[in-house]
């Protein structure tokens, strides 16, 4: 139907996790998320208000280093970021899809210094969402651990 905000083949994030539309009508919607199948009536489809992968997608993550990176904290350390980050998801196969690193200082928090990382995908790459999350989020952690970059402390204590 035109107004479907999916096609059939078409991955979307439902339960925090990408699935592939495999069917889909008036009363139920059809998911594939590795072996498992999950039917979802119509109606709760729409009204969860899925994010379609795959027409793009970014992955966002926010580094909430410590004050004392301030030196460094609006140059060095994001220029590093995004070349790290670009480097590990050219690393891997859905990594040909990439479209876009960047990193720049964000904001000062309360107990931290916030660098935003952005990574832009094509379409094409919507199958390995997680995937490439988890690649963005294990770059940046071993961005920390060679720079000994130190992470701020929670706001709880």
């Amino acid at each position: 139907e035109p107004w479907f905000p999916t096609l059939v083949g078409e991955f979307v994030v439902w339960d925090a996790q990408a699935a592939e539309v495999t069917r889909q009508g008036l009363e139920f919607v059809e998911l594939r998320r590795d072996r498992s199948r999950i039917t979802v009536p119509t109606p709760e489809f729409l009204a969860a208000a899925v994010t379609n992968l795959s027409h793009g997608f970014r992955h966002r993550v926010v580094l909430r280093l410590d004050r004392a990176h301030a030196t460094d904290a609006t140059s060095r350390i994001p220029a590093l970021l995004e070349e790290q980050v670009r480097r590990a998801i050219l690393e891997q196969e859905a990594g040909e899809h990439l479209e876009g690193v960047s990193a720049a200082f964000e904001a000062i928090g309360a107990w931290s210094l916030d660098i935003e990382v952005e990574a832009d995908f094509a379409g094409a790459a919507a199958h390995a969402w997680e995937e490439l999350l988890e690649v963005v989020q294990r770059a940046i952690l071993e961005a920390c651990v060679a720079n000994d970059w130190t992470l701020a402390r929670s706001d709880f204590g």
